[in-house]
């Protein structure tokens, strides 16, 4: 009898253990795009839209990435860049980094969907920021929305 209370008991902590175990994390096949909007308009564009964008390198840390400029993504969405005070990154965790023009204009700083060896780090997500020279906060991982602020 008390061997089967036990067991009982043993199965209820395990199966709340579960229950409250944190979410796995975004994987690149769970991420259905990237949201990019201004005070006019909000749409989303798929990973492999962004990926057939004219692509670019940048390093930051030793590693080479590939992705696109913030102006040739904003521009193929149809975006202007007139009277843009900051460009916003943010992330799927609600992080977010405020760029200023003189920083998100710069032909090294890319929004990334790959290193330039292979796929982004899974801790990346499907998409990352990377700027060069810049400290590690400024360069958003798991980056699930471009918002254009006026």
């Amino acid at each position: 009898m008390k061997r089967t209370t036990l067991l009982i008991i043993l199965l209820i902590i395990a199966a709340l253990a579960t229950a409250c175990a944190p979410a796995a994390p975004a994987t690149e096949e769970a991420v259905s795009g990237l949201k990019v909007s201004d005070a006019d308009n909000q749409q989303t564009i798929s990973l492999e839209a962004i990926q057939e964008l004219p692509q670019t390198t940048a390093n930051f840390q030793d590693i080479d990435y590939v992705g696109v400029t913030l102006p040739t993504l904003l521009e193929d969405a149809g975006i202007s860049l007139d009277d843009v005070t900051a460009i916003k990154a943010v992330a799927s965790d609600g992080y977010s980094v405020n760029y200023e023009p003189a920083l998100y204009t710069r032909e090294d700083v890319i929004l990334a969907y790959a290193q330039a060896d292979g796929p982004l780090a899974e801790d990346d997500g499907a998409l990352r920021m990377v700027v060069p020279g810049e400290r590690g906060q400024m360069n958003v991982r798991m980056v699930v929305e471009i918002e254009v602020v006026r």
